[in-house]
């Protein structure tokens, strides 16, 4: 039966320790385990870690740095130390010397350096700067330096006239940046118009003869008048 305070009785399968109890009365004896490495074999370790690649090379291997091909590199054709040599081999630059030559208080141009120099104000106020005179061997290089490389990031008319206004000049200089820009190949494709396409013209065949066709404009309807009109006619 069940009761409150249970009796314990000894039992001696509970009792017994299997496969816990030691020998107390035996000796204990202590097996030590020592490594030795001979010569030989050091020798042989050694040779085998010289034979083994350096970390970095190991590095490489797991991880390859990209080759960089040339064709993806976008060349700077644009070289500005060529200046003198192109402006001497340029007919209206060298016209632009000797008239400087001759008159050099007449013209809005300076020699220096055997370079010649547009001496031209940005803004109103201001001193006048000098600006390098570019020839037309280098126009085309400029723009395609200041536009069309990585750096650049195909900017719009004004921008990229608002970086080379103030370093260079040419004749003609903003209407031969918007022609440049405006047959720019990648502009055209990236910058959607927003405006809708014009719509396509009919033309009329000549007249032989005065009154064979008139043009009417209309408008309305307008709130009807007291005579029942609704429309204006302009003839």
């Amino acid at each position: 039966y069940m009761s409150r305070n249970p009796t314990f009785d000894k039992d001696e399968l509970m009792d017994t320790e299997y496969g816990i109890e030691t020998d107390s009365t035996g000796r204990h004896t202590l097996s030590v385990m020592v490594g030795v490495i001979t010569r030989s074999k050091a020798k042989q370790q050694v040779e085998r870690t010289d034979d083994l690649p350096p970390p970095t090379q190991l590095l490489d291997d797991l991880h390859p740095q990209p080759v960089l091909e040339e064709f993806r590199i976008m060349p700077d054709h644009f070289d500005i130390t060529k200046l003198k040599e192109e402006q001497q081999k340029d007919p209206v630059v060298q016209h632009r010397f000797k008239e400087v030559q001759q008159e050099p208080h007449k013209h809005p141009y300076v020699i220096q350096d055997g370079i010649l120099y547009k001496l031209l104000s940005r803004a109103k106020g201001q001193t006048k700067a000098k600006l390098i005179y570019l020839p037309s061997s280098m126009i085309h290089p400029a723009l395609r330096s200041y536009h069309d490389h990585p750096t650049s990031a195909h900017f719009s008319v004004h921008r990229t006239y608002a970086k080379m206004k103030y370093k260079y000049w040419w004749p003609d200089m903003q209407r031969y940046i918007i022609d440049y820009i405006n047959s720019c190949i990648a502009c055209k494709q990236h910058n959607y118009s927003r405006q809708k396409t014009p719509g396509h013209l009919h033309p009329i065949t000549p007249l032989t003869g005065p009154f064979q066709v008139i043009g009417i404009d209309y408008c309305g309807p307008f709130l009807t008048t007291s005579k029942e009109n609704k429309y204006v006619l302009c003839t």
